[in-house]
């Protein structure tokens, strides 16, 4: 595992804030705990009713919930958005979790090339927006974690199929994946104590010339107050 410091190309990439038009609701009325448990689990119910808000930035991509999840698809030949210089299909909750929380969500890298250039992100949304993990190929297959501005630390896997998740207790959040069955931490830092929404994506910073299908599902709020509009 490595820490360094300067990513231009994950700083860019990290969330979906160019790519979903969606207004994310900065304070929400507080809820009984428990009220919305299950608000942001990945089906289309939830999609509905807006609890998860679906973007997409770039020429070809597109996004199917079906079968307990969310299966993204990037044909070969598909391209980066003119506007914003990147591919970027994926999710940000309409919903917020509020005080410490600990929330996962599974992924299964259905048709995964070479160099395929593309990262599968777990990450908090706009507004908050600095703290991701992401697997991907870096340029070997790995784990890389974001936090904004300029940190991140790396983990090798070969993992095609597994679990990603972030804490937060007070100040300090934690990102962590999934390996033989334990959980692994991949970088902590500082960060804001506010509500958190939180998004799923796919994102490439360049062309895509081989098909790649990624599965979301089973996005879990392990704890923390799930506060949603409706």
């Amino acid at each position: 595992m490595s820490c360094i410091s300067s990513a231009p190309l994950l700083h860019r990439g990290l969330g979906l804030a160019a790519a979903l038009a969606a207004v994310l609701a900065p304070a929400l009325p507080a809820e009984a705990a428990g009220d919305h448990q299950g608000s942001l689990a990945i089906n289309q119910n939830n999609v509905d009713r807006g609890h998860w808000q679906i973007g997409i930035a770039g020429n070809g991509p597109s996004l199917q919930i079906a079968n307990g999840g969310a299966l993204i698809t990037i044909p070969a030949g598909s391209t980066p958005s003119a506007q914003q210089g990147f591919i970027n299909v994926g999710m940000a909750s309409g919903c917020v979790v509020r005080g410490d929380y600990d929330v996962q969500v599974d992924y299964a890298l259905e048709q995964w090339p070479a160099n395929n250039g593309v990262q599968v992100l777990l990450g908090d949304a706009p507004p908050v927006n600095s703290h991701s993990i992401a697997r991907g190929q870096f340029p070997n297959e790995s784990y890389l974690s974001f936090f904004a501005p300029d940190t991140i630390a790396g983990a090798p896997t070969s993992d095609l199929a597994s679990s990603m998740r972030l804490v937060r207790s007070g100040a300090t959040i934690t990102t962590l994946f999934l390996s033989s069955g334990a959980w692994v931490p991949l970088l902590s830092g500082a960060t804001q104590i506010g509500d958190t929404p939180f998004q799923v994506s796919a994102l490439s910073f360049a062309p895509v010339t081989d098909e790649v299908k990624v599965k979301f599902s089973a996005f879990e709020v392990n704890q923390g107050q799930v506060v949603c509009a409706s």
